[in-house]
């Protein structure tokens, strides 16, 4: 009889770390020789690729490291990465948004609709005479009766037909008085 073999928990290793070099200002790049460049200590090496210079670990075993690059004018340049490196925890996954269904809206009542179109033909009457109105006065009126005539339309349009065609057509005749205030309401709507 065998024993079954003890389960163990994975563990997880880097098996090569490569991170990115980059000079500033970009346009000193071109004096330095990243072929003849050196590191220390053993275990790190510089990569050169299209996208520019790397520096490859093996593992952070080999942490601190020293990048020393010579330039063409024959000075050296140093990079010292040092202290304790850590691994940032992967990025949080956002939920997406979760998108319903837009509701339909419940129908109107033919009188309820019938009573706002009352008030609303009554309301507009009332400023028959801002015509004369100062032209600041002018522009709440119409803020205003455009506002009313949201109100009423957002009614008269949910109501079911064949009442609803009647009532649409009655608040046309309604708000054709004021027909700044009216496109002001049916782009709100």
């Amino acid at each position: 009889m065998t024993d079954a073999p003890t389960p163990r928990k994975p563990k997880l290793y880097a098996g090569c770390v490569e991170v990115e070099l980059q000079v500033a200002p970009m346009d000193a790049e071109d004096e330095l020789l990243w072929r003849e460049a050196t590191t220390t200590p053993r275990g790190a090496q510089i990569v050169l690729t299209d996208e520019g210079p790397w520096l490859r670990l093996e593992s952070f075993a080999t942490w601190p490291v020293l990048v020393q690059v010579p330039t063409a004018a024959g000075d050296v340049v140093e990079l010292r990465l040092g202290g304790t490196p850590q691994l940032a925890p992967p990025p949080r996954v956002q939920v997406a948004p979760t998108i319903e269904r837009p509701q339909r809206p419940n129908a109107v009542d033919p009188e309820v609709a019938r009573l706002a179109l009352t008030k609303l033909k009554h309301y507009l009457r009332s400023f028959a005479g801002a015509r004369s109105a100062p032209e600041d006065t002018r522009e709440k009126i119409v803020r205003r009766a455009g506002e009313e005539m949201t109100r009423v339309w957002e009614l008269v349009r949910h109501v079911p037909e064949p009442e609803g065609d009647e009532l649409r057509a009655h608040f046309d005749e309604i708000t054709a008085a004021m027909p700044a205030a009216r496109q002001l309401a049916l782009e709100q709507a």
